[in-house]
């Protein structure tokens, strides 16, 4: 009845008081030390567990050192707990043997993996002494818990859990411990479906490690899913730009070992690519992809300090993959310069890029583009290298009919 009572009087009266946390324990801390010989401590224990009350915790421990089973237990726990198997009546026990902060790591993380779900992570993680928090023990014990095959799947699924276990992951320097964070935030490895996946929060902390592959993955889950519509379009992009930024320096480094075909940047036109097709309009407004380009041209121009083959490869990749934004970047560009060589092959891609528009219909915006194009350094730089850079130039000509006749190619309906 006394247990009844504590359970289901002074614990509720405790989540529903508007009270301080002191003056809601306080009322505990009296209940206990009155009525303590007749509580159940393992009920008693169980009904706190979620309430984060040290005072209450305590106060309970303290009536747990008058009862023999728990004398017992405790005694057993500190000299060999690799032999302890673990009893629910050992309870307040486990509670006092965390508390003191000795213990064997893996004997006692079996032991309370065999205590779940008396002993919540929660519970355990409050029960250690401050500088032990963030521990091996407590660390190894959520690992476990997490375990794609061996753990649980209502710790796996605990937002708060996951999140903890992932900053314990990239924060520790334990051999495999960030891989355990690629576990929850790449879908590469097959297993990330097992874990509750805060997108925004693996987004920013892949960002901060410079784990490239796995923010741009996140990157593209993101936008590529109207269930993701909701997160913050300005996180993302920023990511979006760290990770282009970074994979166009690792490129023109890669150039100076003649080892550089832009491979590291190469995935990021998937994902501008996805970024222009998406059906969200907050995408498209975040992340403009002749912005982002042009950001990326001008900074290749910085780094290469007028190589200017380095940029004349970076506008032949773009424009194969984004025509349109290439012309525009042109347009407004005159700080290129030009040699025979170079001019030749710019002339090539900008009339690759016309004879695009032209196939998908772009209409008057090309011609206004084009001409804007001729008049500009660069247009008419590309001119002196290859004739001059006119309409004529650089639309594919149609052959004549008489054309066509001599070369056998003529088609005569009789």
């Amino acid at each position: 009845m006394i247990t009844f009572l504590f359970r289901n009087k002074i614990v509720r009266d405790y989540h529903q008081s508007l009270e301080s946390g002191e003056e809601k324990e306080s009322v505990a801390k009296k209940f206990i030390e009155k009525y303590g010989a007749y509580l159940n401590l393992r009920e008693s224990l169980k009904s706190v567990q979620a309430l984060n009350a040290d005072l209450i915790l305590s106060t309970l421990l303290e009536i747990a050192q008058y009862d023999p089973n728990h004398v017992n237990s405790l005694k057993n726990l500190t000299r060999r707990v690799s032999d302890v198997v673990y009893d629910p009546q050992m309870l307040s026990a486990i509670y006092s043997y965390l508390k003191g902060g000795k213990y064997d790591v893996q004997p006692t993380k079996n032991l309370l993996i065999m205590a779940f779900p008396d002993i919540h992570p929660y519970q355990v993680r409050q029960l250690l002494p401050v500088n032990q928090k963030d521990g091996d023990l407590y660390y190894e014990y959520l690992s476990s818990l997490m375990d794609q095959k061996t753990g649980l799947t209502v710790i796996q699924r605990d937002p708060i859990l996951v999140r903890e276990w992932c900053i314990l992951s990239v924060s520790s320097r334990r051999i495999g411990s960030n891989n355990n964070f690629s576990k929850v935030a790449s879908k590469a490895l097959g297993c990330s479906t097992c874990y509750h996946r805060d997108l925004s929060f693996l987004l920013e902390t892949s960002v901060n490690l410079k784990r490239w592959d796995i923010s741009l993955d996140l990157c593209i889950e993101i936008i590529d899913h109207t269930l993701y519509s909701q997160y913050d379009a300005t996180l993302v992009a920023k990511s979006i730009r760290s990770i282009a930024t970074d994979a166009i320096k690792k490129d023109l480094e890669d150039e100076c070992k003649q080892d550089s075909a832009f491979t590291h940047f190469i995935p990021m036109l998937q994902l501008y690519h996805n970024i222009q097709n998406s059906p969200a309009e907050k995408w498209r407004h975040a992340v403009v992809i002749k912005n982002e380009l042009s950001n990326l041209f001008y900074l290749c121009c910085t780094i290469s300090k007028g190589t200017t083959g380095t940029e004349i490869s970076f506008l032949m990749l773009i424009s194969k993959a984004f025509p349109y934004e290439t012309l525009e970047i042109l347009s407004e560009w005159d700080e290129l310069k030009l040699d025979d060589i170079t001019g030749q092959v710019l002339f090539q891609i900008i009339q690759r890029c016309v004879k695009f528009g032209l196939e998908e219909d772009w209409g008057q915006k090309s011609l206004s583009l084009l001409e804007t194009l001729s008049n500009s350094k660069i247009g008419k730089d590309a001119g002196n290298s290859h004739g001059h850079l006119k309409l004529g130039n650089l639309y594919p000509k149609k052959e004549s009919l008489w054309d066509q006749v001599l070369q056998g190619k003529a088609i005569i309906n009789k």
